[in-house]
């Protein structure tokens, strides 16, 4: 069984017609390569805090997907990502962290505290009352 055939004789597009005739064998190529290249690995981290505390319920999201997971109780996660992706780990007061796989352990992250000096109080209230 021939895989790329193309016609015997003569033809205004001989090449042409070879290209096609070889495209189940191209696609074929394309996407054995493409699987290859997008293979995933379990990433095990751990996300503390700067006392060395587990933060709990962080997100830590691959970086141009939709994969993502959250810490659990004592801080440890689980995600499937490929080598080289890059992690974003966020939580409610701390500041945002990036870090980029390089094995299957991402290591201990720790996420400092992001704080905001409020300056301004704002007191808004509604309402009557009768003596």
């Amino acid at each position: 069984m021939k895989i790329c055939t193309y016609p015997r004789r003569r033809t205004a597009a001989p090449f042409f017609i070879r290209i096609l005739s070889c495209a189940p064998l191209l696609l074929l190529l394309m996407m054995l390569t493409g699987q290859a290249s997008a293979q995933t690995i379990p990433v095990k981290g751990e996300v503390l805090d700067t006392a060395r505390r587990g933060v709990s319920e962080a997100t830590v999201q691959v970086k141009g997907t939709s994969t993502g997971v959250w810490t659990d109780a004592s801080g440890k996660f689980t995600i499937n990502a490929s080598r080289g992706a890059i992690l974003l780990i966020s939580s409610v007061g701390y500041a945002p962290q990036e870090v980029t796989v390089n094995g299957e352990s991402a290591g201990t992250i720790i996420l400092k505290p992001f704080s905001t000096d409020l300056t301004d109080v704002v007191v808004v209230g509604f309402g009557t009352q009768k003596k």
